[in-house]
């Protein structure tokens, strides 16, 4: 993947404010009740396309309000 590319699970271009929706939960966070607004079938807004290599920011809006965490691209269908 070329810097700065980032493409989600179908391949389809990723980019700041695109809707995205967790298809593969994340294996550090399997099963931890805390993340359950980030799981598989969530859909959230992506705020940074630049964490790291791999991931992106993503808000999800829960029963608290919104929440950013940084997910895995392959992890991700843009919607």
């Amino acid at each position: 993947m070329e810097k700065n590319q980032r493409k989600d699970i179908e391949g389809k271009q990723l980019f700041i404010d695109d809707t995205v929706e967790v298809v593969e939960e994340e294996k550090m966070r399997a099963g931890n009740p805390g993340y359950k607004f980030c799981s598989v079938g969530k859909q959230g807004k992506i705020l940074n396309n630049g964490c790291w290599g791999t991931g992106v920011l993503v808000e999800f809006k829960t029963s608290k309000g919104p929440h950013s965490v940084g997910c895995y691209m392959r992890n991700l269908k843009k919607i």
